[in-house]
């Protein structure tokens, strides 16, 4: 039924549930990994960011690595708020990119 949701509306509901607390941190940071790896277009998410966000380096490898330690540990992490911005903001230059 009509068209698919865009990866920042797919963002949007994770936060929502997630500052809801409908979602834990591990499912959240699962469901997180997943989005920005394919609205980022790449087969494999790692440290090394796509070329449009070169610039961002410093926080992408932040988000991967905490995003890694949230989902692979056993104790329930907590995400930070910010993160959510970030991928927003990724997101976002993908869709300009893209055209």
């Amino acid at each position: 039924h009509g068209t698919p949701p865009t990866p920042l509306s797919v963002l949007d509901e994770i936060e929502k549930q997630w500052l809801a607390g409908v979602l834990a941190s591990r499912e959240t940071a699962y469901r997180l990994a997943t989005l920005l790896r394919l609205g980022m277009g790449m087969t494999q998410l790692t440290c090394h960011p796509p070329a449009s966000l070169a610039d961002q380096q410093t926080r992408w490898e932040t988000l991967i690595h905490s995003l890694e330690l949230i989902r692979y540990t056993p104790n329930d992490s907590t995400l930070d708020e910010q993160w959510f911005g970030w991928v927003r903001e990724w997101l976002r230059t993908m869709e300009r990119t893209r055209g």
